[in-house]
């Protein structure tokens, strides 16, 4: 069994799930499994995810395009490791990311999860800015009721901290928010002020979002 469970939904993701992939297997921290979620794509990501030989990666697919709530919670149904850490088909991890964040879970048991700040990354592959935060157990809880400082491919979770329901439907694009904020109701969590992944930026991100179920679902999780 795995110390840690690496979970990627993938959709469509050929363009960039290859850099995904190598910013994983590259990782410091070898004892690990990638789980790779199919939701229905329709373009090559099928052919790019089996271009790998590493017995590390773990390949399924939906029976259709299911939707990111239900990828992410068969993703953790598939998992096998103590700890579980996401990261999206189009974004990038700094090689450390799993030995830093395994270490501070395994040096502080009470720790039910680590996330970190991140660095965004613009289409053309240049750098953008980055969201730097550095929030102790303390200042985390009450940051969560005006903002949503995780980057979920800088989450990285203690399996047994999980609570019974994990991504719920109805909450759309909002369901990261809404797990994070109930795990940290009965665990200690933190976010690390070094960029621990690269975040593309696109259109379609909750940063550029504003319509009235955004707000509404926001608001659902305060």
């Amino acid at each position: 069994m795995p110390a840690i469970s690496v979970l990627m939904p993938a959709y469509n993701a050929a363009t960039y799930i290859a850099q995904a992939i190598d910013s994983i297997l590259q990782q410091t921290f070898r004892d690990f499994e990638l789980i790779i979620v199919n939701d229905g794509s329709t373009d090559r990501t099928e052919d790019v995810v089996l271009s790998y030989q590493d017995n590390r990666i773990r390949y399924f697919k939906n029976d259709g395009n299911k939707g990111l709530t239900y990828t992410r919670n068969r993703l953790i149904s598939l998992s096998s490791g103590e700890y579980i850490a996401f990261i999206d088909s189009d974004d990038l991890n700094n090689v450390r990311r799993l030995e830093l964040q395994i270490r501070m879970l395994e040096n502080d048991k009470s720790l039910g999860f680590v996330s970190a700040s991140a660095t965004t990354l613009n289409n053309d592959k240049t750098r953008g800015g980055s969201w730097k935060f550095d929030l102790t157990p303390e200042q985390l809880k009450p940051y969560f009721l005006f903002n949503n400082p995780v980057v979920t491919s800088t989450m990285t979770i203690r399996k047994s901290a999980l609570p019974d329901v994990n991504f719920r439907e109805g909450y759309p694009p909002c369901e990261d928010y809404d797990l994070w904020v109930r795990i940290n109701y009965h665990h200690k969590g933190l976010v690390l002020p070094v960029s621990l992944a690269s975040y593309r930026l696109h259109v379609n991100n909750i940063s550029f979002l504003k319509n009235d179920t955004v707000r509404e679902n926001i608001n659902k999780v305060v």
